[in-house]
C-alpha cells in the first residue's frame, strides 16, 4: 500500500501539534505566519478564501478521528483520488500544497543537501556504475539528510533542547519530503535518458541514410 506524501505527513503533523506551522523558520519559508485557520480572513494563507479553511479543516477533522494506530486507513483516507462531496477540503488542500511547493523552494532547498552530502540519486549512481546499479533506495539514503533538513525546514524550534536529532514525530515528514524529490528527480532522469536514446536513433537513422 502507498505511504504518506509530503501532503499527508503535513496533515498528521498538523493533528498531532500543529506543526510545522508554529514554527518561525517553516512560517519564513511558506510566507503562512498566522496558522492554516486565523479568524481573521485577512491573514489566511495565499490563495485562501474563508470557505477553503472551514472545507481543509473539516478534512482535518475526519482524518484526526482516525485512530493514531490505523495508519493505512489514514493514509487511504487523505490520499483518496476520486474526491467526496462530504470532505471538499481533500482536493484543495493537496492541489494548494503541490501547487505552492515550488514557490517555498523545498524541492530547491533538498537537492542542495543531496548534492552537498553526496548522496543525490545521479551521483549515486555515476559513482556506484550505471551498468549493474539499480536506482538507489531511497530509505538506504534519506537518514542521512534527516536531521540536516530538519533544521533547515523547521528550525531549532522541532529539536529537543540540547540535540540535534530530529525527533522521530517529525521525522516522517521530512522523509516524505525527500521521498517527493527523489521521485521527482528519477522521473527527471528517466525523461533525460528517453531523450538522449530518441536523439541517437535519430543520428543514427539519418547516418544510415546516408550511407
Amino acid at each position: 500500500m502507498p505511504g504518506h506524501t509530503h501532503t499527508s505527513t503535513l496533515i498528521a503533523a498538523y493533528c498531532f501539534d500543529g506543526t510545522p506551522w508554529n514554527w518561525p523558520t517553516w512560517q519564513d519559508l511558506t510566507g503562512v505566519h498566522h496558522g492554516l485557520f486565523p479568524a481573521d480572513d485577512a491573514k489566511l494563507p495565499y490563495g485562501w478564501t474563508r470557505q477553503n479553511a472551514s472545507d481543509v479543516k473539516a478534512f482535518f477533522n475526519a482524518y484526526h478521528r482516525i485512530p493514531v494506530h490505523q495508519d493505512d486507513l489514514r493514509i487511504a483516507f487523505a490520499n483518496e483520488r476520486k474526491g467526496s462531496p462530504q470532505y471538499p477540503g481533500r482536493d484543495f488542500w493537496r492541489e494548494w500544497v503541490k501547487r505552492r511547493w515550488a514557490h517555498w523552494g523545498i524541492h530547491s532547498i533538498i537537492l542542495k543537501e543531496l548534492k552537498e552530502t553526496r548522496i543525490h540519486p545521479q551521483a549515486i549512481l555515476l559513482r556506484e556504475g550505471t551498468e549493474s546499479f539499480a536506482w538507489p533506495n531511497a530509505n538506504e539514503y534519506i537518514p542521512i539528510v534527516i536531521d540536516s533538513l530538519g533544521i533547515q525546514l523547521f528550525g531549532e524550534d522541532a529539536f529537543h533542547l540540547g540535540y540535534d536529532i530530529l525527533p522521530s514525530q517529525y521525522r516522517s515528514v521530512i522523509k516524505s519530503f525527500v521521498l517527493t524529490s527523489w521521485t521527482r528527480i528519477r522521473s527527471q532522469i528517466k525523461y533525460m535518458q528517453g531523450r538522449a536514446n530518441q536523439i541517437e536513433a535519430i543520428a543514427k537513422a539519418s547516418f544510415k541514410g546516408r550511407s
